[in-house]
């Protein structure tokens, strides 16, 4: 007996009579009728049973099982006003033919990266319902500037624009909003929405020019961070690329020096292995430009490694100096980058966030869309994404 009370708790069907249970090899059916007292009307006469209607209810699944819920309802009449009415259950809402605890749990499933339609599977409903549920969830804009943020485009084909906009806060790892587009007027509408804007110090970004030209015209105490990541690839792209022409100058024999270079020249010196070393010194010997190339990236990882504004701000004036010294055309591009960048990648320096958060962030989206095969209505795609990360417990604009 106390198991039975558990079952009917675990389906909510404290309300009813369960007169007959049916098991199948992929289905179990309950059959189940009211046990509640016949009601009144509101004009104090006591109702009368009109006639029984059976519904069939889905419940969600056990043992990869689909259980279904015969109801048999109860329509009764007034015998005043001959006004017929329905009874109600607390297990499914007025015409529903589906378990109340079943949109719960498909708003927690959506949570993990898979598509609606193997979560329509799953619960043994169809896609659209699944979408329809998912529309309750309520995530508002940004409304609320944190002291640290950051900023990132990602490839979302939505909305009918490429790129998509993400805002994060890398302190407490959480992402405040996602953006329809990364177009520099649509961002300064957006960025005028955000409250107490003046209280945000940093605003990291990629190398990316609309982005800090919204920054600072909205933010104005904010200082804009360049990311670690997006100013190193310039000097390590810049050494790639000379290593690869050196590497097509060369004949066949000598070619053979070169082959699989490219992890040990992006290698940290500190890491290298003794064998690592004389390869390194086997290669400089045939190309005296890839040497300058590596120097001038081990420059750059002694100006990363270096914590202190004052320092940093020298060092980097002597890399710029050596860089444009040496004469190699593939740091050009690299040069230009720096010296533009130069006042945010110094105040990289300032903080110890970065957009690793970011980043991650993207690539998990990436997940999404390849689960989903890509999304076409903006909105949704916003709230998904802000329902995988968000931790608490979303908003719900009306009852399942």
């Amino acid at each position: 007996m106390l198991n039975f009370d558990y079952t009917l708790k675990l389906l909510d069907l404290q309300h009813v009579f369960i007169n007959k249970f049916e098991e199948f090899d992929s289905s179990i059916n309950i059959f189940v009728t009211s046990n509640k007292n016949i009601p009144f009307c509101s004009c104090g006469c006591r109702c009368h049973i009109h006639d029984y209607r059976v519904h069939k209810i889905k419940a969600g699944k056990i043992r990869n099982k689909d259980i279904f819920i015969f109801l048999k309802k109860r329509r009764f009449v007034c015998p005043v006003h001959k006004k017929i009415f329905t009874e109600s259950f607390p297990f499914v809402s007025k015409r529903h033919r589906i378990h109340s605890n079943i949109c719960t749990q498909v708003i927690d499933r959506l949570r993990d990266c898979v598509s609606m339609t193997d979560v329509a599977k799953q619960f043994n409903i169809s896609t659209s319902t699944v979408m329809r549920y998912f529309d309750l969830v309520s995530y508002p804009s940004i409304k609320e500037a944190s002291k640290v943020m950051a900023i990132d485009e990602f490839k979302g084909n939505t909305g009918g624009f490429k790129n998509n906009t993400i805002i994060t806060n890398p302190a407490t790892r959480e992402i405040l909003d996602i953006l329809k587009t990364r177009d520099l007027e649509y961002l300064k509408t957006c960025f005028s929405q955000v409250k107490q804007r003046d209280k945000v110090m940093f605003f990291i970004q990629d190398m990316w020019e609309p982005f800090k030209r919204a920054i600072k015209s909205r933010f104005k105490n904010a200082k804009i961070v360049a990311d670690k990541y997006h100013y190193t690839r310039q000097v390590t792209w810049a050494m790639e690329n000379v290593r690869k022409r050196e590497q097509q100058r060369l004949s066949k024999e000598e070619r053979l020096f070169f082959k699989r270079s490219k992890y040990i020249l992006n290698k940290s010196k500190e890491k290298l292995s003794y064998e690592e070393e004389m390869y390194l010194k086997n290669m400089f010997s045939h190309s005296y430009e890839l040497e300058q190339a590596y120097i001038l990236k081990e420059a750059f990882i002694d100006f990363l490694r270096e914590n202190r504004y004052e320092k940093s701000k020298r060092e980097l004036e002597i890399w710029i100096g050596m860089a444009r010294e040496s004469g190699l055309k593939e740091f050009k591009s690299a040069i230009t980058a720096i010296t533009n960048w130069k006042e945010e990648i110094l105040n990289s320096k300032l903080i110890k966030e970065t957009n690793g958060f970011t980043e991650g962030c993207n690539n998990k989206i990436k997940v999404l869309k390849r689960c989903g095969y890509g999304f076409r209505n903006f909105e949704r795609f916003r709230k998904r994404i802000l329902h995988i990360f968000n931790k608490k417990r979303p908003n719900l604009a009306t009852s399942c």
